[in-house]
């Protein structure tokens, strides 16, 4: 035993220094140390971490399951890390601003952590004088496959997204005169769709290829999740 001991005593001494840093950091305010893991079964090792503390007034603590501590306190800080998966409860994509064709971000029973934010790149042309705004619909599909068309009788429109052209600085963007004397402006931008499941909530945003917000961010409303 006594040379058990001596082999044990430098890596108890650590230990002990570790814990008297920890302690002179709080100032003070430590009232309680538990200790857990296998060698806090050990007597010999608890009468010296109780006889090194209890002077300063605090209370020393050995679990009476100290393996099981050491596991339960893993899992516990893995699961907080672990972000929740919410499972779409379907299909949901925009249009293109210039046909029918549909750009599918969220896809029916795929699980996604909250603030999963998939985007759609999309290039137009806009002419001088036109409407700045330009509503561009948000669908939604229950299939178990996701049609490529907004003419398919199974799409659902669940909304509009206001593209706010009025925001974006047009003498940055390159431009070229069309046939009715009009400036043509090549508009490109993404489309960022935000899946918040456990708020029941999709937040969508307009962004320029450098980054930059176009307009407003619009939150939808989403129907009821399923929690995995």
């Amino acid at each position: 035993m006594d040379d058990w001991r001596g082999i044990f005593k430098p890596v108890l001494e650590k230990i002990l220094r570790f814990i008297q840093d920890r302690f002179n950091a709080a100032e003070g305010s430590i009232k309680y140390i538990v200790f857990v893991g296998g060698l806090t079964n050990v007597p010999w090792v608890q009468n010296v971490l109780r006889n090194s503390f209890d002077s300063r007034h605090i209370s020393v603590v050995f679990c009476p399951t100290p393996e099981l501590a050491v596991v339960k306190g893993a899992i516990g800080h893995a699961m907080q890390r672990t972000p929740l998966l919410v499972t779409c409860p379907r299909h949901y994509g925009v249009g293109n601003p210039t046909d029918d064709r549909i750009s599918w971000l969220l896809h029916k029973d795929q699980r996604y952590a909250d603030g999963h934010s998939p985007q759609a790149t999309f290039a137009f042309t806009y002419k001088e004088n036109d409407p700045t705004c330009i509503s561009i619909p948000v669908y939604g599909c229950n299939r178990a496959d996701s049609p490529v068309s907004a003419q398919d009788h199974s799409m659902m429109r669940v909304g509009l997204f206001p593209l706010d052209l009025s925001t974006i600085d047009f003498r940055n963007v390159w431009r070229k005169e069309g046939d009715d004397d009009r400036l043509e402006y090549a508009i490109n931008f993404k489309l960022e769709m935000a899946y918040n499941g456990s708020q029941r909530r999709l937040q969508l945003r307009a962004l320029t290829t450098e980054g930059h917000l176009i307009g407003q961010v619009m939150n939808m409303r989403i129907k009821e999740p399923v929690h995995y």
